[in-house]
């Protein structure tokens, strides 16, 4: 990690250095698979919900600062993503509760929420 920047708009923070290996797979393809809106909410237990493509849509439009800039290319950009991935919403407190629900989404047979 890097030192703590303090008194930012986001508050303190701090980078986690990239592994070396993530570097040395830059230029290896990869193909999104979901699409997660996290909420950190003090005390909450995780939990992880799917959430209409539609929604998620708008909320991709809503969050994208020059989506308005790409017009019918920037909505075709996101519609195309949406085809590949599931959508959640997803509350939690704990980073290593998040942690092992986003592992669970990698099982074949997962649930629909967990």
């Amino acid at each position: 990690m890097s030192d703590i920047t303090l008194d930012t708009i986001k508050g303190s923070v701090a980078h986690m250095k990239v592994p070396d290996s993530h570097i040395e797979n830059m230029s290896v393809p990869s193909t999104p698979a979901w699409i997660i809106f996290p909420k950190y909410s003090p005390g909450a237990e995780p939990k992880l919900k799917a959430i209409p493509k539609a929604q998620t849509l708008v909320e991709l439009a809503r969050n994208s600062f020059n989506y308005a800039l790409h017009g019918k290319n920037g909505f075709s950009t996101l519609s195309q993503l949406l085809e590949n991935c599931d959508c959640f919403s997803f509350e939690y407190s704990q980073l290593d509760d998040a942690a092992t629900v986003f592992d669970r989404l990698t099982t074949p047979t997962r649930p629909a929420d967990l």
